[in-house]
């Protein structure tokens, strides 16, 4: 689990947009990192407890550029993202934050023609020992957290090992997000991503 120095968090400007930034509290640490990037972004992977499971930071390198990165996406450019990280000694800058979504999933379901469960027509006995229950709604919450002791997820399960070739680092690196962006939640063992989110700001 990757865990920063609180000694060196402290207020900086984080910019929203051109014309919206404010001070948060700051995260810092120069450490070794598996780090990555392409033209558009810089990616950072934080590890979690246990180590196969990680968050992967996706950094625009353009300022305000997270909606046009985004956009531009596609499955297999995130993947070669992910892929292109090795270990490398980086200093990091990031905000504390914290993300929760609830999502209700009955729509979802029943949009996928699953409705049965949600009836009186409804069979768990399978499940419940009981026929004589239906599913009244159906949630999925999800909670993270990220600060000095490391990363925090709940409603996940678990990140793909990928082999790191020896790098001779040249030059120094900065990873600063002091600007929007993206967040994966990625099983190491499988390569999934497990949760996707963005961050734009204040928690």
């Amino acid at each position: 689990m990757e865990v920063f120095s609180p000694e060196s968090t402290r207020q900086q400007t984080f910019y929203a947009s051109s014309s919206n930034s404010f001070d948060l509290d700051m995260m810092s640490q120069m450490d070794d990192f598996h780090y990555g990037e392409n033209d558009e972004c810089q990616v950072l992977v934080l590890k979690y407890d246990p180590e196969y499971i990680a968050m992967n930071v996706f950094l625009p390198k353009e300022k305000f550029g997270l909606e046009k990165f985004e956009k531009g996406l596609t499955g297999t450019k995130l993947k070669d993202l992910m892929n292109s990280v090795s270990e490398m000694q980086v200093t990091v800058t990031m905000p504390k934050f914290k993300f929760e979504s609830d999502v209700n999933l009955k729509d979802a379901l029943k949009e996928m023609g699953i409705t049965e469960m949600f009836t009186d027509q409804a069979d768990l006995s399978v499940i419940t020992g009981s026929p004589e229950l239906l599913v009244s709604d159906a949630k999925h919450k999800t909670f993270i957290e990220v600060d000095e002791n490391g990363t925090k997820a709940a409603a996940v399960t678990a990140f793909k090992i990928v082999p790191m070739s020896l790098v001779i680092q040249e030059k120094e690196i900065f990873f600063t997000a002091d600007h929007p962006f993206m967040f994966a939640i990625v099983d190491r063992r499988n390569g999934n991503i497990l949760f996707m989110g963005r961050y734009t700001g204040k928690s």
